[in-house]
C-alpha cells in the first residue's frame, strides 16, 4: 500500500488545522504556507473534508476553517476516506480480483494473509486519532 498525496497531505493539513485553531478558524493559505501543500490541492481536499462532515467553513474577513469533532473524535482513517484514499491493499482481500472471477478466492492461502495485513492497517488507522498526531507533532517540535 503507498498513499498518495491526497492522503498524506489531507493527514498533515487535518493536524495542521487542529493545532493552529483555537476555535476560531482557520485559512487554507496559512495551513498551505505551514505544511508547503499547494493551494488549489489543498483547496480540493478541504471540499473533501468539508462533504464528509470532518471540516465546516466560515465565510467572509477572518474566515477559513474548524474541525466538526474533537481531535480525539476524528481517526486518521476517516481522514484518508473522506479524501478519497483507500486503503485496500489487494483486489485479492476482498474477493473482488479479476473483476469477481477469481476461482481461487475460497482455497488461496495468500488472499488470507492479504486480508490479515489490510485488517492491520485498518484497525492501526482506525485507532488512531487526530490528536494522537497532534502530541507527536508537539513533541517533534519540542526535540528541535
Amino acid at each position: 500500500m503507498r498513499l498518495s498525496r491526497k492522503g498524506r497531505y489531507g493527514v498533515r493539513a487535518m493536524v495542521a488545522l487542529a493545532m493552529e485553531s483555537d476555535g476560531s478558524p482557520v485559512s487554507i493559505r496559512r495551513i498551505a504556507a505551514g505544511e508547503s501543500i499547494p493551494v488549489p490541492f489543498l483547496q480540493q481536499l478541504f471540499l473533501r473534508l468539508r462533504k464528509a462532515g470532518l471540516v465546516k467553513s466560515v465565510r467572509g474577513p477572518g474566515g477559513g476553517f474548524t474541525l466538526t469533532k474533537a481531535p480525539e473524535r476524528v481517526r486518521v482513517l476517516d481522514i484518508l476516506e473522506a479524501v478519497g484514499e483507500g486503503v485496500d491493499l489487494s483486489e485479492c482481500a476482498t474477493g473482488e480480483g479479476d473483476g469477481g472471477k477469481c476461482g481461487l478466492v475460497n482455497q488461496c492461502a495468500s488472499r488470507l494473509l492479504w486480508q490479515k495485513l489490510e485488517d492491520t492497517v485498518r484497525s492501526v488507522l482506525g485507532g488512531t486519532t487526530l490528536a494522537e498526531l497532534c502530541k507527536k507533532k508537539k513533541g517533534l517540535r519540542l526535540k528541535k
